[in-house]
């Protein structure tokens, strides 16, 4: 049996996950970084820039954080408050380590959301993101119309489809977005009422 070595996490204050047994974590958590540096974190922050990774001692081994990447580059991984795909790996092998370790469903949630959550202002955020999803809507629909009435007055053409195509997708996927802005409320209420109810 081979010796690994268990990650632990933690969430910094900007909501990113940190493996504290991450061999670039001191750098990770030193305070007073530059933008520059800001920007390297948010580079090597990933399981592939950790020597436990190289050395395959880690609780994951190299060839399920692979696995991993794959699905997460098909987006099978979204925020189940926001419904965002979760870009960073290491949100993911939190939850999955709780789930294989604990038992324990840990929900996964994009840094966007922890970062409003530990602000507690995840309500407010919620509602602005879903304006901005409505706005967004409007302006498809407007633009889809826009282009029906030049296309009636005009003449017939495969690129004004395309455009109205390419319009009638985007309202699908705002519409898609407000269902996961909406069960991601609906979750973090459930949360806050069991919560209470422990108190």
């Amino acid at each position: 049996m081979r010796k690994v070595v268990h990650p632990s996490f933690e969430i910094d204050d900007k909501g990113r996950t940190l493996c504290k047994y991450h061999t670039r974590y001191d750098f990770f958590k030193s305070p007073n970084k530059s933008t520059y540096q800001e920007a390297q974190v948010d580079k090597l922050l990933t399981c592939k820039t950790c020597e436990h990774y190289f050395r395959d001692d880690c609780y994951f081994p190299q060839r399920d954080i692979k696995l991993i990447r794959f699905d997460q580059s098909r987006s099978k991984f979204r925020c189940e408050l926001c419904g965002n795909p979760i870009h960073r790996l290491i949100n993911i092998v939190q939850s999955l380590y709780y789930e294989s370790r604990f038992h324990t469903k840990l929900p996964l949630i994009c840094c966007s959301c922890h970062a409003s959550l530990n602000k507690n202002t995840f309500m407010n955020d919620s509602m602005s993101w879903t304006y901005r999803n409505y706005l967004r809507m409007v302006v498809a629909i407007i633009a889809m119309l826009a282009i029906v009435a030049f296309i009636l007055i005009r003449v017939w053409s495969v690129f004004f489809v395309l455009i109205i195509i390419d319009s009638i997708y985007m309202i699908y996927l705002f519409s898609r977005k407000r269902s996961y802005l909406k069960k991601g409320r609906k979750l973090y209420q459930k949360f806050i009422e069991q919560t209470q109810a422990k108190d």
